[in-house]
């Protein structure tokens, strides 16, 4: 499937999805100031971004441009690595506000992710949608596509309907972008509405996509609500064998949404024999 493919490309990096710009498409604009200035940052790229230098070059392009985005977003990040959300904010907001294409589903995806911003990642998304015609793409990570993401971001709102209704639209829109852990969440979405059969059905389709040791663990807390206990205890047997395995959602910035760990299916299973 396409995402998996963009997962492969892309899930190494943290906030850093853009590449540097054409600096030709600025001088094919007739922008020249850009275009000296994008002529000059092509030297970021052999400096480590916590270097004092960095800074200083990233700032000699924006006193050439002052409205060089891509200065601006390369700015933002070491903050936001540094967890200095202030200074973060104040670098990828005139990002946005120089180009709102390429960096409000950057915006977006950090807003949620890191900062628990889920009002402001909807609203960047809904705005990245009223600019683009077509595809609006993915998180800054390659991780999911941007309106699975929004319904992720009602789902951690507590608005599993609204979730629902948004990532099923997506699934069914998007049947080649269907992303790792796509059909998890929708199945934990349908299971915190107590909908248990329909739970099953996603992380069924799960198992076929991606089968990690949170499906298994959700799918297995829906057994036993449904009281099939031997369905209940084969999974709950493979959630274990996929954690010892490492066959895990995990990242090493923050906790995943649904993300589960070994004391999580240990505590299942001793809830399991109190019923």
């Amino acid at each position: 499937m396409k995402t998996i493919f963009c997962l492969l490309l892309f899930g190494y990096s943290v906030c850093h999805l853009s590449s540097q710009p054409n600096c030709n498409v600025y001088l094919w604009e007739g922008d020249t100031i850009q275009y000296e200035a994008c002529k000059l940052s092509h030297n970021f790229k052999y400096i480590y971004q916590f270097e004092t230098r960095a800074i200083a070059l990233l700032d000699s392009c924006i006193s050439i441009c002052p409205y060089y985005a891509f200065a601006y977003y390369e700015k933002a990040v070491p903050f936001l690595k540094a967890g200095n959300p202030i200074e973060w904010d104040k670098n990828i907001n005139l990002a946005v506000k120089y180009d709102p294409i390429t960096y409000l589903g950057t915006r977006a995806s950090c807003r949620g992710k890191f900062f628990a911003d889920y009002d402001g990642a909807i609203r960047d998304i809904d705005s990245l949608s009223l600019i683009i015609n077509g595809d609006i793409g993915y998180t800054h990570d390659g991780t999911y596509h941007l309106e699975m993401y929004k319904g992720l971001c009602y789902k951690a709102k507590g608005d599993f309907q609204k979730s629902i209704e948004i990532i099923e639209r997506f699934i069914n829109s998007h049947p080649s972008d269907i992303g790792f852990y796509d059909f998890l969440h929708l199945g934990v979405a349908y299971q915190e509405t107590g909908n248990h059969n329909m739970a099953i059905k996603y992380f069924l389709k799960q198992q076929e996509v991606n089968d990690i040791a949170e499906n298994r663990f959700y799918i297995a807390k829906s057994y036993l609500h449904l009281k099939e206990l031997s369905n209940f205890h084969i999974s709950i047997k493979k959630a274990k064998e996929k954690i010892k395995q490492n066959q895990k959602m995990n990242n090493k910035y923050h906790v995943l949404e649904d993300e589960i760990f070994e004391q999580d299916v240990f505590k299942l299973q001793n809830d399991s024999m109190l019923k």
